[in-house]
């Protein structure tokens, strides 16, 4: 689900279910998508002969319904209304992620519950002659609109250098336990967020009762730099993901279930707990986990016996 928020000098003149009969949307994840609208001219008074350009701000978000509720539950706000009444509006929503929850499994028949909430925004300036001579067989085109993930991904990288012939030790299992346990719709400071910039400060949910998400595993190739020289490696990889959190000395963390050897029986395999604020009096430089960010560990090594 998605829904469009269009503003010009900061009224809002097109809204989410307006009668559009021009609306289209195309595309795929990963490719970028194309959307087409129509602003109905009651809503958009255009003075073609104007000096001044128009400011036309668009406003996406989308998959606010992970857990599969009314996808058209965004708030409809009256024509005319600014900018950051919508955010005011739209910063009470809140999402969650159910237990099946991965963006990876696109199997869903519907589509829903799988999906990655997402916000974006951008401000164009338009010439007014050129938006007064639209119609629908002659659009103008006023830019993209990068949209920011709303969600944290976590990866655990199986790196255990020294292994014997069959490969063990090796990682088997893992889980992401987490405590924030709702996402927000909208990033911080969403009211003056440039387009395709980063965060560098949380928009927290509700805390509650610890969440519990295996990570799923799959053979994953990473690029990363040793001294100078970039290096290709192939490595088991672990990932879940999780609303944006804050790190204190016990959660967020990643357990994980090590394999000591082939012939080792499940009942003797080793458990170990990583806090994302660190290990063994080693801090990673966490200071929270944010939306759109990537966050790996990379285990080494195991001493085995020693959890």
């Amino acid at each position: 689900d998605v829904a469009f928020y269009v503003f010009a000098d900061d009224r809002l003149v097109y809204r989410p279910l307006q009668d559009d009969d021009f609306y289209s949307l195309t595309g795929a994840s990963g490719g970028g998508y194309t959307v087409n609208l129509k602003i109905d001219y009651k809503q958009l008074a255009v003075n073609p002969d104007s000096p001044d350009r128009i400011a036309m701000r668009i406003l996406a978000v989308a998959n606010m319904n992970t857990s599969g509720t009314d996808p058209y539950a965004y708030p409809q706000l009256d024509y005319g209304s600014s900018y950051a009444q919508v955010i005011g509006e739209l910063d009470r929503e809140k999402f969650s992620l159910p237990a099946t929850w991965d963006p990876a499994n696109l199997s869903s028949a519907t589509g829903r519950g799988i999906y990655i909430p997402m916000f974006g925004t951008a401000v164009f300036q338009v010439n007014p002659k050129e938006l007064y001579d639209t119609e629908t067989w002659q659009t103008i085109y006023l830019g993209s609109v990068s949209m920011l993930r709303a969600v944290v991904k976590v990866e655990l990288l199986d790196g255990i250098a020294d292994r014997d012939a069959e490969g063990f030790p090796k990682v088997v299992d893992a889980w992401l336990d987490y405590s924030v346990v709702n996402g927000m719709l909208l990033p911080a400071d969403a009211l003056t967020y440039i387009n395709g910039s980063q965060v560098d400060k949380n928009n927290l949910g509700d805390a509650g009762e610890t969440q519990v998400r295996n990570m799923r595993s799959f053979t994953g190739t990473l690029t990363h730099t040793v001294n100078g020289t970039s290096l290709r490696e192939t490595l088991t990889i672990f990932r879940s993901y999780c609303p944006e959190q804050s790190i204190s000395s016990t959660a967020p963390c990643i357990r994980l279930k090590v394999q000591p050897s082939a012939s080792t029986p499940e009942a003797e395999w080793l458990d170990y707990t990583i806090p994302l604020e660190g290990y063994n009096g080693k801090p990673f430089g966490f200071v929270s986990l944010y939306r759109n960010h990537i966050y790996r560990i990379r285990v080494n090594s195991v001493n085995i016996g020693v959890p």
